[in-house]
């Protein structure tokens, strides 16, 4: 056992799908560090004693504290993990009365379950063993016992909570792996989630995917995809944005059920309007919200005069919706929440837009536009997209995307900012979504009279010389 009398909390900030928790480095009174996790800031400062560390087991230990709460609590459970310590929140709803919050140790496997399900409500404990154990035997391995599952919090997606679990083979070989995935709170208001396990398995069979495994209320169990996620650095690296654009255009011929008709602009028009039910008056007015349908319509009617080749897009692609086998070099688009048909110049455009971010900074919110791909890595990603089915493509039709994919900048910077400011409603995620939304927007508005020889007609007191304002 150690003892941790007095410690020093060291912020840094750390990605979790496109939202922040804070890490914190905790130095004990012996000197030595141990790296962590908290939901909350203004958690108390916490002291405990705890059991030692099993580099063999994945024990969850969480600090002795007593407190008296009325309302909901979010309390960092840390997993030990070999070397690393990974984290599962825990939702406990505290009554008036002193609640002591004890160690938890040593069954990963069954409080990971249960992790899900006071979370999530994705189900009982025997209906996700039972999807499993059905996984399991169609793979031919069994599983008669919750404790050989091993349970594993993956960071990277976007909008669900993610878990690895691994159980023994039958034969005694390497251990099987699948990945469960857990969905957000909220995204209902922006996609239906029927139609995405629709889109999923499609593109399953297309193999282009993981397989889909099993499901539950709540939840699904996906192949696990032995490959790394993408960082906001690889965009830029040349020997990966030529495997990134040739998979695109692969991604991009994928013949899909129902009609090819592009999605965007009815999305968009679907979003404002729940935007403007869920937004205050003030943030109605400071987004200028009001103006919005007029702008919409010009995008629309102004973009589809240009270049038009319909494709299914996936419409998110940014550096965590993308894999690689280290070994293979074999790229995997994943996350297909927002996919649907539509133009490739918006697509491409929503890719270069991506390459501003990096969610895994201090302040994943804030979008470097510095980083912007110039001119010529425009071309020169559009040229390899163009040419990966075998055909040299003319310097005309390379000039001609990369016009038409800077004009669809617009409609993703209003996209986007539609999204933040919903997600500032109903997402609780540790995230400045209504920043993030400011900053589209602002993009918005800095960018539409050059690409569109077309003013703007937002009122001057939403805007500072025709950009939004700091909210600040």
């Amino acid at each position: 056992m150690f003892r941790i009398d007095r410690f020093r909390l060291e912020k840094n900030a750390r990605f979790m799908n496109r939202r922040t928790s804070y890490a914190y480095q905790v130095s004990s009174n012996d000197r030595t560090r141990h790296k962590c996790t908290s939901l909350s800031e203004d958690m108390p400062r916490q002291r405990g004693v705890y059991p030692p560390w099993k580099e063999r087991d994945h024990a969850l230990v969480t600090f002795s504290r007593s407190w008296v709460l009325k309302f909901r609590i979010f309390l960092r459970v840390f997993v030990h993990a070999g070397k690393h310590l990974q984290s599962l929140c825990y939702n406990f709803l505290c009554l008036s009365a002193p609640v002591e919050f004890l160690c938890f140790c040593h069954n990963s496997s069954r409080m990971a379950i249960k992790t899900i399900e006071l979370l999530k409500g994705c189900g009982s404990h025997d209906e996700i063993m039972e999807v499993l154990a059905s996984v399991a035997s169609d793979l031919g391995d069994v599983i008669d016992d919750v404790n050989t599952l091993q349970v594993i919090p993956l960071n990277g997606a976007m909008t669900n909570e993610v878990f690895q679990i691994n159980w023994p083979t039958k034969n005694g070989g390497e251990v099987t792996k699948v990945l469960v995935r857990l969905y957000g709170e909220g995204v209902e208001v922006f996609f239906d989630r029927e139609e995405e396990i629709r889109t999923f398995e499609c593109i399953s069979k297309h193999g282009q995917g993981p397989r889909l495994l099993g499901r539950f209320t709540s939840g699904r169990v996906e192949e696990f995809i032995h490959a790394r996620t993408l960082s906001a650095a690889d965009l830029r690296d040349p020997e990966v944005s030529v495997l990134v654009a040739s998979k695109m255009r692969e991604f991009h011929k994928l013949h899909m059920p129902g009609a090819k008709k592009v999605q965007i602009w009815h999305r968009m028009r679907k979003w404002l309007g729940q935007a403007k039910s869920l937004c205050s008056p003030k943030d109605t007015k400071y987004f200028g919200l009001d103006n919005l349908d007029e702008e919409i319509n010009i995008l629309e009617k102004k973009l589809s005069e240009g270049y038009q080749e319909i494709g299914f897009c996936h419409n998110d692609l940014q550096y965590g919706n993308i894999m690689m086998d280290e070994e293979t070099r074999l790229i995997t688009i994943i996350d297909y929440e927002y996919a649907s048909y539509n133009p490739i110049a918006y697509d491409l455009a929503n890719h270069f837009c991506e390459m501003v971010a990096d969610y895994h900074s201090d302040t994943p919110h804030v979008l470097d536009y510095n980083k912007y791909p110039e001119l010529e890595e425009r071309q020169r990603f559009i040229r390899i997209y163009l040419s990966s089915e075998g055909n040299k493509p003319s310097n005309a039709k390379v000039n001609q995307l990369v016009k038409a994919a800077e004009k669809y900048t617009l409609a993703n910077h209003l996209f986007w900012g539609l999204w933040g400011l919903i997600s500032s409603y109903v997402n609780k995620i540790d995230f400045d979504y209504k920043e993030y939304a400011r900053q589209r927007f602002q993009q918005y508005w800095l960018r539409k009279p050059t690409l569109l020889d077309s003013p703007s007609i937002v009122s001057q007191d939403v805007t500072v010389n025709g950009s939004l304002a700091s909210l600040t």
